[in-house]
């Protein structure tokens, strides 16, 4: 039965202009009555994201959601709590809205295995969340907040009377009105909104692209994104839709001059290189884009693109268009996922305390975990909702802060790595395996000459921020010094770290003792930069493997820093190829070696015995006519025969030892 209030909650919440969550915790049977008694009972578009719901839409497909709104919505967390979708479903519900949240019985909240582990959780198995479910756990306590429990009394109640809130009328806020004056007045520039979700961005783009003479183009990851926008269209030709893809093809062979603006919604969904390929090549541009990481880089979209373009402006709209100020739903989203900056604390100067945390101290300090998470957050591209729930429950993390009386001033979290089987690592290294976790020693294993480095004990850091207020001081140093420390008190045989190449961060990194292990082949899609691997070595294997590594990096340089563009290390010219080349070619003749890791041996292979070499080095480029004359088509028919080529090459020079490592590699 519905509780007494519920008619009148529901009208509340049109009139405040406002949506509001609500908790059902019990047995499935019970949440889905209640469920049906409420959609029932409240008319309206009742979008779901479940696995298991009837007509729902799964959590890994709620993106296509993003850019539409609804009333009233129902997110199914009973088998697991998928923080991006519950961000992005909540961002779509309009005023007046219910937020109902299935979970099961409150007693299994802390004990009962998630199925949303399975995406941080490297250890491949559903585990509990003990940590953040107690943190969220706290963030209901607010009375604006309903839970209802099964078996247990549960009275419905109003919120303080407000007065009644203005719907929008179609006319721009003033706020709006500030920002289509700005884009009316340039002729020509790269223009970035960002907003949290309900501020109204659509409606800016959708009225100015109406308003627009010209014909313009409207891009977005998924077109069912631009559904506001369209609103405001009423069918133009004048704009026409067209997918990243497409967008690329006619910038690069096209005549872009017959378009006026060019508008890019869910910018922060697109990669980068893309974003870049098309700011070189339109003069008008309008991105749109939350700065929360809960649909793409998120936050990092500024850090990393933005503010290093030409005529670049920044706009931004803050107050909510679809709700009312301080809406309940979005205040208890923004406080469990932790999706604001936490608030500046006016600290005085002094010493900073370092402490060394516990995931269980750390996220059950409301304040220190706001601290630390949004520390990371606003200096880190990549930070998501995702981080959160790997923060709080992954096993094997590792944190450690300075901070300033209540202010945490430096953050640095760590991942245990490392300690595979001999025989999985080979695995590794042939390409045949890759577990999941492990991300950086199992590259080294995988994409570079090192097994060892998957077999060894290892911490990757896998996120370090200082307060920009206290740059300059060396904490960021300090909390490497001491926590290295610490690891090597632990038996870890080395630190690890990986980022997006650029001067400035090799230069920090190589200061604080690290050296180069490896560098990508290929620009990260979100960056556009070379991921570069650098180890710490702590123990004396730790210290063989920095050194092999360190040197054959740099002789793989002399191949890769003209792809590049840079050599992290001065590059070794090398005259002929080393026992870990050979090995690498047999990676690549006899098991899955890609082509790419392969290169610099191919190249000195060719280099040192050019006349064994004269057919695979036709092949190596590309020769029609060769190819051609061989019947080969396509990437993958040309990658066999180039394994096939290197393997009898192999065979033609070091017999025995190619016909014993061929029988060691397949045996993996």
């Amino acid at each position: 039965m519905l509780p007494a209030l519920f008619y009148a909650c529901t009208e509340q919440l049109c009139t405040q202009g406002i949506r509001r969550l609500w908790v059902l915790s019990g047995s499935d049977g019970w949440c889905e009555s209640c469920l049906r008694e409420i959609r029932e009972a409240a008319p309206g578009d009742w979008p779901v994201i479940s696995g298991e719901l009837p007509g729902s839409t799964p959590a890994e497909k709620a993106r296509l959601l993003l850019g539409q709104e609804f009333r009233h919505g129902v997110f199914d967390a009973r088998r697991g709590l998928h923080s991006e979708a519950l961000a992005m479903l909540t961002g779509t519900l309009q005023a007046g809205s219910w937020l109902i949240l299935l979970l099961p019985p409150e007693s299994q909240w802390q004990t009962r295995p998630d199925e949303d582990s399975l995406r941080w959780n490297d250890g491949g198995q559903m585990i509990p969340a003990p940590h953040f479910m107690r943190h969220f756990a706290r963030t209901l306590i607010h009375p604006a907040h309903l839970c209802r429990y099964e078996n247990r009394p549960f009275d419905m109640t109003l919120l303080p009377p407000q007065d009644a809130r203005q719907p929008p009328d179609g006319t721009p806020t003033p706020a709006q009105q500030q920002t289509l004056e700005q884009l009316r007045c340039a002729e020509s520039g790269i223009f970035c909104l960002t907003a949290a979700r309900g501020r109204g961005k659509s409606a800016v783009a959708g009225l100015f692209l109406a308003e627009t003479p010209g014909r313009h183009l409207l891009c977005a990851p998924a077109k069912v994104s631009v559904t506001v926008i369209q609103r405001y269209l009423h069918h133009s030709q004048q704009t026409e839709f067209i997918a990243p893809d497409n967008l690329l093809t006619l910038s690069e062979t096209a005549d872009i001059s017959a378009y006026g603006w060019l508008v890019i919604d869910e910018a922060a969904m697109i990669p980068l290189p893309l974003l870049t390929r098309f700011a070189a090549v339109f003069p008008r541009i309008l991105l749109l884009t939350t700065v929360q990481g809960y649909e793409g880089t998120g936050r990092g979209f500024l850090l990393k693109f933005c503010h290093s373009l030409p005529q670049f402006t920044a706009l931004t709209l803050t107050q909510p268009v679809r709700w009312a100020e301080h809406d309940p739903a979005e205040a208890w989203l923004d406080e469990v996922l932790l999706l604001t900056e936490p608030a500046e604390k006016i600290t005085p100067a002094g010493e900073c305390e370092y402490q060394a945390l516990t995931q269980r101290a750390l996220c059950d300090d409301p304040d220190l975990l706001a601290g630390f998470y949004g520390l990371l957050t606003a200096a880190h591209y990549r930070t998501s909702p995702l981080d959160l729930r790997r923060l709080a429950d992954a096993p094997g993390q590792h944190f450690a802060l300075f901070r300033n009386r209540q202010q945490v001033t430096a953050a640095l979290w760590l991942t245990d790595e490392g300690g595979l089987s001999e025989a999985l690592t080979q695995s590794v290294w042939a390409g045949t395996r890759r577990p999941r976790g492990n991300l950086l020693a199992q590259s080294l294993a995988a994409h570079s000459y090192f097994p060892q480095a998957a077999q060894l004990r290892s911490r990757r850091i896998s996120r370090i921020a200082v307060h920009t207020l206290y740059r300059r001081r060396v904490l960021g140093r300090e909390l490497l010094l001491r926590t290295a420390d610490a690891a090597k008190n632990s038996g870890i045989d080395y630190l690890s770290v990986s980022f997006g190449y650029t001067p400035e961060l090799a230069a920090f990194w190589t200061s604080c003792g690290f050296r180069f292990a490896r560098t990508g082949t290929h620009p990260e899609a979100v960056s556009g930069c070379y991921t570069a691997m650098l180890l710490l070595p702590l123990t004396p294997a730790g210290q063989a493997l920095a050194d092999a590594a360190e040197h054959q990096f740099a002789r793989d340089c002399a191949v890769y820093s003209p792809v590049w563009g840079f050599s992290p290390v001065p590059p070794e010219l090398a005259e002929s190829l080393n026992e870990r080349e050979w090995r690498m070619l047999a990676g690549f003749a006899y098991a899955a070696k890609p082509r790419a890791v392969a290169e610099p041996a191919l190249i000195l292979l060719q280099k040192e015995y050019p006349v064994q070499t004269t057919e695979l080095s036709q092949l190596l480029s590309g020769n029609l006519e060769v190819l051609k004359a061989r019947h080969i088509s396509g990437k993958k028919a040309l990658l066999d025969v180039l394994r096939q080529e290197t393997a009898g090459i192999l065979q033609t020079l070091r017999p025995q030892w190619a016909q014993q490592t061929a029988a060691e590699i397949r045996a993996f």
